[in-house]
């Protein structure tokens, strides 16, 4: 659905810019015949209905073609970039493309709010924009049937006229009209004078010699799609107007008498029932703008002939111009972009000034800096008096910078020969687009080593044996799937094999804060809710952690026995964190490192890139881990389904009661509406304490902005036996315990009536008033055994400390339950 949209929204821009022209053009053509007029809005039909784009030379319209741009997790998307001739404009037209939700990526979190998409497309997936748009059209469509409908029904007494074939008298119609689409019917009022059915008659014939009902038709269903541009819209308008213009003209021009008179007053009279009086729909016939319609039968005068000569011409030239597109250059053809040289010290290696740097801005990003040493390239921003340096990328050194526009976007993207390594030390190319925040590379890493140099105004790519004789050379190019190469050379395939994910099953555990991830060849995979098990410095806003022991479906080697990833889609969306852990010491080392889901590069944490993955396993194996860590992620939250209820929240939340040691805990299931399930466990070596329960709460009353009160109205023990009962089972002795946390100071079951609150995050307990005052640790404060069981156990100051977490208190007892999140299990 998504891609409809898409279509119709390019479709629907090209048109616009037609409908401009055409409307230019019709006012040059005002004193020649209306037809060429409504042959001008043929091609406007043509680029709203044909998805199909045709090539020409002399198009007036600009170039437009797909190009690849940076997309998520290792996903290219196709943008539209235009090409007008005028720089300026291409680039401010490119840049929107760029940026538009369905002609490219998704904005980068510096232009947009919203989250990136998935690593894979969800097929079938539809977004309020596509419903808007669907729901428009139906609205429409729907108009028309049931128009259609009512002037069926209009036309249930009409009769033949005798003589005249496939033309009907009826009584219930104000003015006449054509109605059908394979076999068309005329339709007269009954009152319709004869003596002036001969020139309304021609008139309505030259609509269907010309197949007017046919293409007014189209045009409705041209509107119907496109609703939403207002262009659309008045072009619908005024062919129309056209389309009857050029049919009263045939009338004068076919007629053997002068009946301007007649057909100006039979124009007039029949225009008193007015079209909206007519019960039909945009498919039938009727009146358009009679005031316009007879200012023209009454001037009307047979052109002159270089009149009409000059018309053909100009129809002819448009027609051809605007419904054709420029012809887009191959990408092997193109202009080559002009080069820019920022720094460049590779020929002089001895001038590199090693303890200075240099500063460059560029008009394509205006308040921003981007500064040069030899260490790294980085954009410097300065906010009020606080400076922050970004890192775009780095070398041991970098020993040039060209700006070139490799993409065509118009803004220009930064290109340098970069030395790496320590020991294994090798030259390769990198290019940072910072218009999209992607970064390429030219690299084989101790196989091959590439150069970047100017020569002729031309970036030269020298690629050579490492530590080696030169063995190719030419002009660097980015190719249509997205990968730097040397013109004229073949591009060393990149392309990774996708892992089959298909048998994955994915199932939730009891806290939900893990997914079990299973039907793989390994030995585990869990995905957890938030990352427990490394202390490595990940990305903010990450989708979780997954866990990963012997990744056989990976076809990593075997030398690793186990993987963590972590992937941060609406931060950082082509690229990936991995932890690869040996199996056994002296063998491969371990690997901390970000993968480039596009290209399958490998940055090293810390260290250097590591040569014994292959680059494109490793990239298979990214691109799988990523997709693993969505679709987790998506499970995961599409696992609590919404609930109504007058609680705080729309979803069913785990509440935790326990002391954060030992094996005991409480677990609550509390929905929005007040209801409730619980299970409570301890264990003793071989003795396991149980029970499950669940009830309901009533009278639920919000008495702050941060606090609710509510009344235990039912409380049922649904343990397999009642309290205090014993039994042994699968080698564990089961005693059937109280309701912990939902028990009384005597530690029996609480009876309906019991008084409960629940808390927000927001809460607060620093002075009287405060729904948490005296929740702290002081012998006599009234919530102290509340306190006693929040896993935060802060003070409270008077620079707004708060709870921090979603709590259940239990009034009677003091009982505390907190959220997941509160005891860093989410």
């Amino acid at each position: 659905m998504e891609r409809w949209l898409s279509a119709v929204l390019s479709m629907s821009g090209t048109a616009s810019l037609v409908i401009a022209a055409v409307l230019l053009i019709r006012l040059a053509l005002r004193r020649a015949p209306k037809r060429f007029s409504y042959l001008l809005w043929a091609v406007v039909l043509f680029r709203l209905l044909c998805p199909i784009s045709l090539e020409s030379a002399f198009s007036l319209l600009p170039a437009a073609e797909l190009v690849p741009a940076a997309g998520n997790g290792g996903q290219e998307r196709q943008v539209v970039q235009v090409q007008t001739g005028l720089p300026g404009l291409d680039r401010q037209m490119n840049d929107f493309f760029l940026r538009h939700p369905y002609q490219g990526v998704a904005d980068h979190p510096e232009h947009a709010e919203a989250a990136p998409s998935p690593v894979i497309p969800q097929a079938g997936k539809v977004t309020l924009p596509a419903i808007l748009w669907l729901t428009g059209a139906a609205l429409l469509l729907g108009y028309s049937a049931l128009s259609l409908i009512r002037l069926r029904r209009a036309l249930a007494e009409a009769v033949p006229l005798e003589g005249e074939p496939g033309v009907w008298l009826a009584d219930r119609v104000p003015t006449p009209f054509v109605l059908g689409l394979l076999r068309p019917r005329i339709y007269l009022p009954s009152a319709l004078p004869k003596q002036e059915r001969d020139y309304i008659l021609l008139h309505e014939r030259t609509h269907i010699r010309r197949c007017d009902h046919i293409l007014r038709a189209l045009a409705w269903l041209a509107v119907a799609v496109h609703w939403f541009n207002p262009l659309v819209w008045l072009a619908f308008r005024l062919a129309g107007k056209d389309m009857e213009m050029s049919c009263d003209e045939a009338v004068l021009r076919n007629m053997d008498r002068d009946v301007r008179a007649d057909y100006s007053a039979s124009l007039l009279r029949l225009s008193a029932g007015g079209r909206e009086k007519l019960p039909a729909g945009p498919l039938a016939f009727g009146d358009s703008d009679p005031k316009s319609r007879i200012k023209n039968v009454l001037s009307y005068k047979k052109p002159a002939l270089w009149v009409m000569a000059a018309a053909v011409v100009v129809v002819a030239v448009t027609c051809a111009a605007l419904a054709t597109n420029r012809v887009s250059q191959p990408a092997g053809e193109k202009d080559t972009p002009p080069v820019e040289v920022w720094v460049d010290y590779f020929s002089n290696p001895s001038d590199l000034p090693w303890d200075e740097y240099r500063d460059l801005q560029l008009p394509e990003f205006p308040e921003k800096t981007f500064r040069w040493n030899p260490g790294l390239v980085e954009v410097v921003e300065t906010h009020y008096d606080l400076v922050t340096h970004g890192t775009l990328y780095s070398g041991m050194p970098v020993w040039n910078v060209f700006l070139c526009d490799l993409n065509g976007d118009g803004k220009r993207e930064f290109c340098s020969t970069v030395s790496f390594g320590s020991g294994l030390v090798d030259s390769h190319v990198e290019v940072y687009d910072y218009a999209n925040q992607h970064r390429y590379l030219l690299w084989d890493r101790g196989i091959y080593d590439y150069t970047l140099s100017l020569e002729d105004g031309q970036l030269m790519v020298t690629k050579s044996e490492y530590i080696g004789e030169d063995i190719a050379s030419g002009r660097l190019i980015l190719t249509e799937d997205g990968r730097l190469a040397i013109e004229g050379q073949e591009v060393n395939s990149t392309a990774a094999p996708e892992i089959d994910l298909s048998p994955a099953a994915y199932a939730l555990d009891d806290l939900w804060t893990y997914v079990d991830i299973t039907g793989l060849d390994c030995e585990y995979i869990r995905w957890y809710a938030r990352e427990l098990n490394t202390h490595s410095e990940i990305p903010e806003n990450a989708l979780g952690y997954l866990e990963i022991s012997e990744p056989r479906f990976l076809g990593l080697s075997e030398d690793y026995y186990y993987v963590t990833a972590v992937y941060s889609p609406q931060e950082d969306p082509d690229r990936i964190w991995l932890q690869l852990g040996p199996r056994a010491q002296g063998g491969s080392s371990e690997i901390h490192c970000v993968v480039d889901l596009t290209t399958g590069q490998q940055s090293p944490i810390y260290g250097e890139p590591y040569a014994e993955l292959d680059p494109q396993e490793l990239l298979s194996a990214a691109r799988a881990l990523a997709q693993l860590i969505v679709n987790a992620s998506d499970y995961h939250a599409a696992s609590a389904v919404p609930e109504e209820g007058p609680l705080p929240f729309d979803k069913p939340m785990k509440l935790w009661f326990g002391s954060g040691a030992g094996g005991w805990a409480t677990i609550l299931t509390l929905h929005p509406d007040g209801t409730f399930e619980g299970d409570y466990e301890d264990a003793d070596m071989t003795i396991r304490y149980v029970c499950q329960f669940h009830g309901r709460f009533t009278d639920i009353t919000q008495v702050s902005d941060t606090s609710w009160s509510m009344t235990l109205e039912e409380l049922v023990l649904d343990t397999k036996y009642p309290a205090g009962r014993e039994w042994d089972e699968d080698g564990c002795h089961y005693i059937s315990s109280e309701p912990y946390g939902f028990d009384g100071k005597d530690g029996k079951a609480l009876k309906p009536g019991a008084e409960f609150t629940f808390y927000t995050p927001q809460a607060t307990g620093y002075a009287p008033g405060d729904d948490l005052y005296g929740m702290m640790d002081e012998e006599n404060a009234p919530l102290r055994e509340f306190w006693s069981w929040w896993p935060a156990k802060h003070g409270w100051g008077p620079n707004g400390d708060i709870l921090g977490c979603y709590a259940l208190h239990n009034v009677t007892s003091g009982r505390g339950f907190f959220d997941l999140y509160a005891w860093g299990l989410l």
